[in-house]
């Protein structure tokens, strides 16, 4: 019964990191306070099991922001922004649990004012401050990017030549490769591409213009 329960967690955590990101791109967090102080509290609790039962409600509770999964597990997500305006969309798919670390939790594709932006999601936050290193890509053909942390630490943000590859290169590949190093720890695992195209094209289609 553990897997599922952990699919669960990812979904949350996904959620929150999301929540974290509906703001104006260059702009601060807007992470509603009650969802932020939830996720702080589940955080807290060291019995790894009532973590994740903790992990599970706050999921549940945010479940009506996903809309079903297209082909390959891709999720449509939309987040009210707390502050107003348009609200934020992206696509989110999670990691392979068997080939994937515990601290990362998938990929997310969200809209932006120019073109979209890939940003891994990780379970456990990462230091604001830190720059981690991002391995990312097809076995074998990966590319390296120095990566900006968003708050509350759950979002790492690639450059904008991710978005190339994510609309280009990355929809032929199987699967992708993706490390985390931020200097202290590393996190490692595959996330799927099937039906990323299709995904894709999802989210441009629910963009503001």
């Amino acid at each position: 019964m553990v897997q599922p329960l952990y699919l669960s967690v990812i979904s949350g955590i996904l959620c929150f990191a999301t929540s974290s990101l509906a703001q104006p791109v260059n702009g601060a967090a807007a992470e509603p306070a009650q969802q932020r102080d939830n996720l702080q509290h589940c955080r807290s609790i060291p019995d790894s099991a009532e973590r994740l039962q903790c992990y599970e409600k706050a999921a549940a509770d945010r479940t009506k922001d996903l809309e079903p999964a297209t082909e390959g597990g891709w999720r449509l997500l939309r987040t009210p922004n707390p502050q107003g305006g348009p609200e934020a969309v992206s696509i989110m798919r999670s990691a392979d649990l068997v080939q994937t670390d515990p601290d990362l939790a998938g990929l997310m594709v969200r809209c932006a004012p120019k073109n979209p932006e890939v940003l891994i999601v990780m379970m456990q936050p990462v230091p604001p401050a830190a720059q981690p290193r991002v391995d990312i890509g097809p076995a074998g053909r990966t590319v390296s990017f120095t990566a900006t942390v968003l708050p509350p630490g759950l979002a790492i943000l690639l450059p904008d030549d991710a978005a190339a590859l994510v609309q280009h290169q990355w929809q032929q590949a199987p699967e992708l490769s993706i490390v985390v190093d931020e200097g202290q720890t590393k996190a490692r695992g595959v996330v799927p591409m099937a039906g990323l195209q299709a995904a894709l094209q999802l989210l441009l289609a629910n963009c503001s213009p």
